[in-house]
């Protein structure tokens, strides 16, 4: 094989946060400290917003950004959660 190997202490490390314009959705997740399908699901719920480049799907830093300054502080108390039918 050619490419470089991945060990298993690099896939589960979030990347660092750097001064990149766009993450993938798996890295996007990654910044949240959750699994590749998390940002996939945020894509499709129309949480955040993409662009696509090439066939690409990239998220800006903004929409990181605007996630992070809408989020509300716990205070303790759960949610209930809604019925699935």
């Amino acid at each position: 094989m050619l490419g470089r190997m991945e060990n298993d202490n690099e896939r589960t490390q979030p990347p660092l946060l750097d001064k990149r314009m766009a993450y993938s959705p798996g890295e996007f997740a990654a910044l949240f400290g959750k699994h590749q399908t998390w940002g996939y699901r945020q894509l499709y719920r129309g949480t955040i917003k993409a662009i696509t480049q090439c066939g690409r799907i990239m998220i800006p830093c903004t929409e990181v950004e605007r996630l992070l300054s809408s989020a509300k502080t716990y205070n303790g108390k759960v949610q209930p959660q809604r019925s699935r039918r």
